[in-house]
Parts: structure tokens; sequence; C-alpha cells
């Protein structure tokens, strides 16, 4: 017998499939210029190690966003309730913001100006995501989700939320 996954609310129309597609986009961009044209590379400002730790953060950064918000909003919540705590602590939406750093962390790496104008592009897209979603979830959970939002910042974590987060990683 399999447990069927409740949510709260759902998330953006086309969310999975427009990801998709600014994956595509961001990655024929990024490898046309990095790799053949080079026309907004210019990887001989900013030296190859400064790089190369500017990519690995950012993308172990995202990537441990991503997989503890999953593995909490999937994994182990079983019930659609708020979860406030661990890195959803930290910003509103931690596994769309550790994607958006893994792209930062791949442009990073050969310091690509396109990549990083079509990156810009896939902030502005997440960032209706998240709108969408916050709405959807204010509707449905009303003070409770406000007072979340009150306390939690959307993108960048600031000193209040970081202390709230390390204080429930293990609620």
């Amino acid at each position: 017998m399999t447990h069927e996954r409740k949510f709260i609310t759902r998330e953006y129309p086309g969310a999975d499939r427009t990801q998709v597609v600014m994956l595509a986009a961001f990655t024929l961009v990024w490898g046309l210029d990095s790799f053949l044209l080079k026309l907004t590379t210019i990887p001989g400002s900013v030296p190859w190690p400064f790089r190369l730790v500017a990519c690995a953060g950012f993308i172990t950064a995202g990537s441990y966003l991503v997989y503890m918000s999953h593995r909490l909003v999937i994994d182990e919540v079983m019930d659609p309730v708020l979860v406030d705590w661990g890195v959803y602590g930290l910003v509103r939406h931690p596994m769309y913001l550790g994607i958006q750093l893994c792209y930062l962390g791949v442009a990073s790496s050969t310091v690509s100006l396109a990549s990083f104008l079509v990156l810009g592009f896939v902030f502005l897209v997440y960032n209706r995501f998240a709108e969408f979603e916050e709405k959807e979830l204010t509707g449905a959970l009303g003070q409770q989700y406000l007072e979340y939002m009150r306390r939690v910042p959307r993108w960048v974590p600031s000193y209040g939320s970081k202390r709230h987060a390390l204080l429930n990683v293990y609620q």
C-alpha cells in the first residue's frame, strides 16, 4: 500500500517544465559562450583558483540547500504542515535558492557574462514561483504563514533567521 503525499497548496502551474527549459537555456548559453563562441567570457579577469573555489562553494551550498529542503519536505514530514525549521528557518525557499546557487557556481567557473544575464532571468522566474506559492500558502495558513514571512526572509538569510534555524534544526 502506498501513502499518497498531501501538500498544503499547489506549486506554480508548469513549474517543472519551466525549470527544465531554464536549465536547457542556461546550459546552452553557458556552453556556447564559455567554450565555443567566447563572446562574453572574461576568465582572465579572475584567476582560475578563485573561480574554482567560487564554483565549488556555490555548488556545494546550493546542493546542500536542495538536499536538506527536499529531505525535510518530501522524505521526513508526511503531514501537510508548515515546515519552518532547518533550512526553512534560514530562507522561505531553500530549494529554489539552492538551484540558483548551483547556476551561479557554473556561471562563475568561466565568468560568462551571458550566463549571468540568463541567471538574472532565472532569478526573476524563481521569484515569480515564490510569490505564487507564498500567496497560496497565505491563503491556506493565514496568520501562521504571515508570521513565518515576517520572521524568515525569502532569499537572503539574516542573522535572526540563521539563529532561529540553528536553534530549531532538529525540532
